[in-house]
C-alpha cells in the first residue's frame, strides 16, 4: 500500500494529469492505523500517468515499523536494472494523512500523501496533489496497491466504485500496470 505513497514523492513534479483549480479539500480514510497494514509487500497495479514513471516496473515496498513511523524501501525495475528508494513514512494526527521523507541519491523529498480506501489486507488508493500558484493549476497523483499480482476482479471493482463516487478522481485516468514480480525474487 505504502509503495504509492513512495512513489507519490518521486514522482510530485511530474504528473501527467492537470487540472485549472486548486488542490481539492481530501477526506483520508478515518481512524487508520498504521501498524494494522502489516509489513508484507506491497505491489503498485495502477497509477495515474506520470512521466517520472513511465518504464518502470515491478514497483513494490516493503515497510517496517518503528512506533509512530514506518522506515521504508521501495524497488522498483527500469531498463532491466533494479533501483532502490529509501525513507520514512509519518503518520499525521488525521488519520490517514502521511509526512513522506524519502531520499534517492542525494535528493530528499518531503510530501503529504492521503490514504483514500484500503481494507488493510488486499488494496489502497492514495492520492496526492501538488499546486503551481504560478500557473494556477494543479497535478493530481493517484496510485492504486495490492499485497498481491495480480489483483483479483472484486478487488478492482471495490476500486473504480470507490473511484467513481469520488467529486474528485478519475477511473479511467488509471494505467494498469500490473507486473509479475516473481521472477526478480
Amino acid at each position: 500500500m505504502f509503495a504509492l505513497l513512495i512513489l507519490s514523492l518521486v514522482s510530485t513534479a511530474y504528473a501527467g494529469v492537470f487540472f485549472d483549480s486548486k488542490c481539492p479539500e481530501v477526506k483520508s480514510i478515518d481512524n487508520f492505523i498504521l501498524l494494522k497494514s502489516g509489513e508484507s509487500e506491497w505491489f503498485e497495479v495502477a497509477r495515474y500517468p506520470n512521466d517520472k514513471a513511465k518504464g518502470s516496473k515491478c514497483i513494490r515496498s516493503i515497510y517496517s515499523f518503528k512506533g509512530d513511523y514506518a522506515e521504508v524501501k521501495t524497488f522498483f525495475v527500469r531498463d532491466g536494472k533494479e533501483y532502490q528508494l529509501e525513507g520514512t513514512l509519518k503518520q499525521t494526527e488525521s488519520g490517514g494523512k502521511f509526512i513522506s521523507d524519502l531520499q534517492y541519491g542525494s535528493t530528499k523529498i518531503v510530501n503529504n500523501v492521503y490514504l483514500l480506501d484500503s481494507d488493510y489486507e488486499n488494496y489502497s488508493i492514495t492520492y496526492s496533489c501538488k499546486y503551481d500558484e504560478e500557473k494556477k493549476s494543479r497535478q493530481d497523483f493517484v496510485w492504486v496497491a495490492s499485497r498481491s499480482l495480480p489483483m483479483s476482479s472484486d478487488i478492482k471493482a471495490k476500486v473504480e466504485n470507490f473511484m467513481k463516487a469520488s467529486s474528485f478522481l478519475d477511473y479511467d485516468k488509471l494505467i494498469w500496470h500490473e507486473n509479475d514480480c516473481s521472477n526478480l525474487k
